[in-house]
């Protein structure tokens, strides 16, 4: 149980997590972006696969390409991710202290949303810098901007196109937040609880691996949508 975990202790936890797991798996998302944009307005897509998409970005760009905008996942990670994760396990355990236990699927998804909404709307800022950053080496030379790192990107934004260009794009990014959230941490912890209950497996390694594996299949099927959304 993580009631008697200290809340500043939660969203310490996770954007740690989150930060770790971006620097790892942040070439995958450049890959990903640029296969989002691609095709757009009717245009013939770039590339078929995402193998072409990596290769094309080395030999143009070399390996540091695929981690352009990793500064900006990074900052990312530890505002959305520690907000949206914190909150929901928050009021996750807020619910599971008032009603003793284990609490409804809908109350889940209640406590995912709240945390969605809130990390989405965090981590707007954040998002749209990293975005730009990923894709930037996609435009034509004389479009780029050139951002070296993520305050920079924050600064020129703001600098040039005004507070609210920093929040471009927040309904489709919070959409894709509450999508997570419910998809992701929903499903780990009913899988985890339904491992659990049927005594299948404890608290265990394996048991946190299976529900890990199961919640980010579930999550990334419902994610795809505004995430393409979000990106265009």
């Amino acid at each position: 149980m993580t009631e008697n975990i200290p809340n500043y202790a939660k969203f310490i936890i996770a954007s740690t997590s989150g930060m770790g797991a971006t620097a790892t798996c942040f070439p995958l998302d450049v890959i990903k972006f640029r296969m989002q944009v691609s095709g757009e307005l009717g245009a013939k897509r770039d590339h078929s696969n995402s193998y072409q998409f990596a290769k094309y970005i080395i030999k143009q760009e070399g390996v540091i390409g695929l981690y352009r905008g990793l500064s900006a996942s990074i900052l990312r990670q530890a505002t959305y991710t520690g907000t949206r994760w914190g909150v929901y396990q928050s009021a996750l355990d807020y619910f599971q202290k008032q009603e003793g236990g284990n609490i409804s699927i809908w109350k889940k998804s209640l406590c995912g949303l709240i945390g969605g909404v809130c990390g989405g709307f965090v981590g707007v800022p954040t998002d749209v810098a990293m975005t730009r950053m990923a894709i930037d080496g996609k435009l034509p030379p004389e479009q780029r901007r050139n951002y070296w790192c993520v305050t920079d990107a924050l600064w020129r934004i703001f600098k040039e196109e005004g507070f609210m260009a920093l929040f471009r794009g927040t309904v489709p990014t919070i959409c894709r937040a509450v999508s997570v959230n419910i998809s992701q941490f929903v499903t780990y912890t009913q899988t985890k609880q339904i491992l659990m209950g049927y005594n299948i497996t404890g608290d265990t390694t394996p048991c946190h691996l299976v529900a890990s594996v199961n919640s980010a299949l579930v999550s990334t099927i419902c994610m795809l949508p505004p995430d393409i959304a979000k990106t265009r």
